[in-house]
């Protein structure tokens, strides 16, 4: 009987913190499960960091990171998604704390394919697989930050 009131109080005990979670507010960044973002998840910016830069003579500064394209592990390389070139990547700042953006950074890239008969892309059919400059014979697509155009 004892056995039977143990569990009987711990499936009780799982419940009651189960449905104390579904009634709380969550917040968190998209990580492509929203419905704006589902079918775009190469604008899917899913975090962003600032901090003060810590460098020498460098107090004014501000350090941003945006990442964007969710789910991508170190495991899925060589082969990463790259920038879209048809997406304006944007990171808005509020200075003031109005919620109004004072400064806005804006992204935005070009992608050039040196060799279109590769299967894989960068190393598939070039030398040593290995890029060691701009130039060289493995480097075949290229992205290259752009200046984003006028509206």
């Amino acid at each position: 009987m004892k056995k039977i009131l143990n569990a009987a109080a711990g499936f009780a005990l799982i419940l009651t913190m189960l449905s104390a979670g579904m009634v709380q507010t969550m917040f968190a960044s998209s990580h492509q499960e929203a419905p704006f973002i589902a079918r775009d998840r190469y604008a899917d910016n899913t975090d962003t960091y600032a901090f003060r830069s810590i460098g020498p003579d460098r107090d004014d500064y501000v350090t941003f990171i945006a990442n964007y394209i969710p789910f991508q592990q170190p495991s899925g390389g060589p082969h990463f998604f790259r920038w879209d070139d048809t997406v304006l990547y944007e990171i808005r700042v509020d200075n003031t704390g109005d919620g109004v953006e004072d400064i806005v950074y804006q992204f935005q890239f070009t992608t050039r394919t040196i060799n279109g008969d590769t299967v894989l892309g960068q190393g598939a059919a070039n030398k040593d697989i290995a890029i060691k400059s701009n130039d060289d014979a493995d480097y075949n697509i290229m992205q290259t930050l752009c200046r984003p155009k006028k509206s």
